[in-house]
């Protein structure tokens, strides 16, 4: 279950937007594409790949009803929007279907993610593309002044945090490595630069806060904090 507020997962979608243009322009496209967001929540990013993305389809799915429910409520009136309450590792859709499906900080989220992308990777067409964004916190640095070279060292109450959750924090760094284990080639990878300052990213640190506090874990605000963000960009292929 995502614990972070609504405002927090806007900025974050905010912030990796550049990302996922680049993603839509390397793609070649054909006629009338259908496109999945996993782990769509309300539908912050599914509208945007039918406003990207010349005549397509797009279909969110998630597997909480509440957010799903909210997210069709509020593109009734956008026909080539689409939302299905489905879990990730047992997708009732057609082999072969999806042109283009994006992971925006969902994989992490899923328990048993070698099963997900086996049945994400299924719904893809031969030449399909699954693009990628997640974090690896195995590279997390909190400095407490912007002068100090030298930072606590891990593992930071963040991660105790997510794994407590359920969550992988390390998914960014093993899904290159996870994705050649599939019918993938051309995987490209890369890490974001996503370095900011408290004062900066007040929305994002103050629902971080909350989580650590809700998990009785301490922490002291830094005034800056890298996250490595990976993307990952790869071509299903077609096995003879």
């Amino acid at each position: 279950m995502q614990p972070y507020t609504p405002q927090y997962l806007h900025d974050q979608a905010k912030r990796t937007a550049p990302t996922r243009y680049f993603f839509y322009q390397q793609t070649v496209w054909h006629d009338a594409p259908i496109c999945l967001d996993i782990g769509c929540g309300a539908g912050a990013i599914t509208p945007e790949m039918t406003q990207k993305i010349p005549q397509s389809t797009a279909v969110g799915f998630d597997i909480d009803h509440e957010l799903v429910t909210q997210g069709a409520h509020d593109s009734q009136n956008n026909h080539a929007l689409h939302f299905l309450l489905a879990d990730a590792t047992s997708l009732p859709l057609r082999a072969g279907i999806i042109d283009f499906a994006l992971d925006h900080f969902t994989l992490l989220w899923i328990p048993n993610r070698m099963q997900a992308l086996k049945e994400i990777t299924e719904t893809l067409h031969s030449h399909g593309i699954l693009a990628c964004i997640e974090p690896d916190y195995a590279g997390r640095i909190e400095l407490f002044n912007k002068t100090t070279i030298l930072s606590p060292k891990p593992p930071f109450p963040i991660v105790t945090a997510l794994i407590r959750l359920g969550a992988d924090p390390f998914t960014g760094g093993h899904l290159p490595r996870e994705l050649r284990q599939l019918p993938f080639d051309q995987i490209q990878y890369g890490i974001l630069s996503w370095t900011y300052d408290a004062e900066a990213m007040k929305t994002e640190i103050q629902s971080e806060a909350q989580l650590l506090q809700e998990k009785g874990l301490e922490w002291n605000l830094p005034a800056v904090i890298y996250t490595p963000i990976f993307w990952i960009y790869a071509r299903k292929f077609h096995k003879e």
